[in-house]
């Protein structure tokens, strides 16, 4: 489905790719990199009203910040 057909799914495709972007980043050993994907999609998800995903991304956010530190 080509996002441009909708405005609204814009923001649900942004998060798919930034999920994949994350997981990539994750796989290859770039914390930092997933952290900050993983808190777009934190964003996107508080943006669209998706509570339940919000919360787990927000998790994995926190705990690669602990990670990092």
């Amino acid at each position: 489905m080509n996002p441009d057909l909708s405005p609204l799914l814009k923001p649900i495709f942004k998060r798919e790719f930034l999920i994949n972007k994350a997981e990539n980043a994750l796989e290859q050993g770039k914390l930092e990199e997933a952290r900050e994907a993983f808190e777009k999609v934190y964003n996107i998800c508080l943006e669209i009203g998706d509570e339940s995903l919000a919360i787990e991304y927000r998790n994995k956010t926190e705990k690669l910040k602990s990670i990092l530190k």
